[in-house]
């Protein structure tokens, strides 16, 4: 596979989970400041520590994408 085709597999699969995150507005109340890690459409690691949201998360899943969820809702003006 080249590198190319690489990428624009891996950007697929990353707006299959920011979708994913979209449709799911629970998370941004239920999970304030907290790590979250989302592979296909689920939720396969969470927890307040980076380090260890990634090692579990390399337990189950190839290539999950990270992030902060933040801990205060945005403020919209």
């Amino acid at each position: 596979m080249s590198i190319e085709a690489y990428e624009v597999e891996e950007a697929d699969e990353q707006a299959i989970e920011m979708e994913w995150i979209a449709q799911h507005s629970e998370i941004w109340s239920q999970h304030r400041g907290q790590w979250i890690a989302v592979a296909g459409e689920q939720i396969v690691a969470l927890g307040d520590d980076l380090l260890t949201v990634w090692e579990a998360a390399e337990q189950v899943a190839d290539n999950p994408l990270f992030f902060l969820v933040p801990p205060e809702p945005p403020l919209v003006l």
